[in-house]
């Protein structure tokens, strides 16, 4: 992942929480992670398989730049990921662009094959539709913020939100490590 680190963390941290963000039910409990497919190396934003064994894959794109391949991008990954792992598991592919400005809307392939699918997400309307709910989603917030200016007021409200939250030790001391 180039910049896409807070979301790695986010996800790495709180797997659920891109359920959450896409308005989704989290059946089971997921695992996330950032895997590499072979031949040329391309390396996945995030791929999310239930710990169980049950359920279908997972695989992120986060999208913060103009890129017209980028579905494109997506499909050859899967495809390289289940043609190596021989997987018969349904997948769901989700592309989460920061702002609607960086998708295409280009789509080759325009229907899925149940319960396989693909889900555009755009992180501004994803955080508006969660509203001011405390969730280890606050840290995506000033990626939406509309004006710099919003930031003095914004900062104490977030870092309260964050508070609020019953982190693990391990989510603490992995925040007090990077400060």
């Amino acid at each position: 992942m180039k910049t896409d680190s807070l979301f790695y963390e986010l996800f790495k941290l709180h797997p659920k929480s891109l359920f959450e963000l896409a308005g989704l039910e989290a059946e089971g409990e997921y695992i996330f992670e950032s895997i590499t497919v072979k031949t040329t190396e391309k390396r996945m934003d995030g791929f999310f398989r239930r710990k169980d064994g049950d359920g279908p894959n997972g695989f992120l794109e986060v999208q913060g730049y103009d890129d017209d391949s980028i579905y494109w991008r997506q499909l050859r990954e899967i495809s390289t990921e289940y043609e190596q792992t021989k997987s018969k598991k349904p997948f769901v592919a989700i592309i989460l662009f920061v702002d609607k400005k960086y998708d295409p809307k280009n789509c080759p392939i325009k229907k899925f094959t149940p319960p396989n699918r693909l889900i555009r997400l755009y992180l501004p309307d994803c955080l508006k539709a969660i509203g001011d709910k405390a969730s280890p989603l606050t840290v995506f917030k000033p990626l939406v913020l509309e004006s710099k200016k919003q930031l003095p007021e914004a900062v104490p409200k977030w870092k309260n939100e964050i508070d609020s939250l019953k982190l693990s030790e391990s989510t603490t001391v992995i925040q007090s490590e990077k400060m």
